[in-house]
């Protein structure tokens, strides 16, 4: 019991520390903090990204359900 608790415990260190040692590398790393540290190493800076954005067109009979111009629409 005690060789297999010792032997799980190993191996969930072992996970983690292939983890880290991924992130290590541009090439292998995962996560955008990573690949963030990496860039600027290299004086290069990333951009911080924008959500997506675009143009709904609605087509509704009139009187049915007013919806000014100009609504928000969000998921």
């Amino acid at each position: 019991m005690m060789a297999e608790l010792l032997s799980a415990l190993g191996d969930e260190m072992s996970y983690y520390q292939d983890r880290v040692s991924r992130e290590a590398y541009l090439e292998t790393a995962t996560q955008r903090r990573s690949i963030r540290r990496h860039a600027r190493l290299v004086d290069y800076h990333m951009h911080d990204g924008l959500g997506a954005t675009g143009w709904l067109d609605f087509t509704i009979d009139a009187g049915v359900l007013p919806l000014p111009a100009g609504t928000n629409i969000f998921r």
